[in-house]
């Protein structure tokens, strides 16, 4: 079995829905060195990164501080901000996935989000599974990663024009 992506050796699955882990002696915190032992296609970069590579490459293989946070963000990331922003009375939410999206799946991410502010009695929610776009929000014919370089569209207007009408209908700017 071939094992490139994250999603080849395990599903998608958001904290919530993991059992939770006590801890020894009714310890409040952990500090927990993480030391990423992750598989990914290795031999080529990332086609988008947040802060650049060790070493002070522009494009480095293996490209760990940027893995890493995509990971972390889907499956942990989301579900600690939705406590946060319960904890401040602040319901609006907007959950957008690609279609063509093969990182992250859009049905099981979506819905798991649904279905969390639905339990947490969420009604200003919109959830979006945009069609014909891949995990950076680009019109995509495959979503496949090894796409993402040949394509030279940035991120799809019609994302930023979603999320600019949405963010100035809460704020009441539209």
């Amino acid at each position: 079995m071939k094992l490139d992506r994250p999603t080849d050796r395990l599903d998608y699955s958001p904290i919530i829905d993991r059992p939770p882990l006590p801890l020894p002696d009714g310890a409040k915190v952990v500090v927990w060195p993480c030391i990423n032992v992750e598989n990914w296609v290795i031999d080529a970069p990332m086609p988008r990164t947040v802060v650049n590579p060790p070493g002070g490459v522009a494009k480095s293989v293996p490209d760990i501080p940027n893995w890493a946070w995509h990971e972390y963000g889907n499956r942990v990331g989301f579900w600690r901000m939705l406590e946060v922003l319960d904890q401040l009375s602040i319901k609006a939410v907007l959950a957008i996935n690609g279609s063509l999206d093969t990182q992250v799946p859009p049905g099981p991410n979506l819905g798991a989000i649904r279905n969390a502010l639905a339990e947490a009695g969420n009604d200003d929610v919109t959830v979006e599974e945009l069609d014909g776009l891949n995990h950076l929000f680009q019109t995509a014919t495959t979503g496949s990663p090894a796409e993402y370089a040949q394509i030279e569209e940035t991120f799809a207007p019609a994302v930023l024009d979603l999320i600019t009408s949405w963010v100035l209908q809460k704020v009441g700017g539209a």
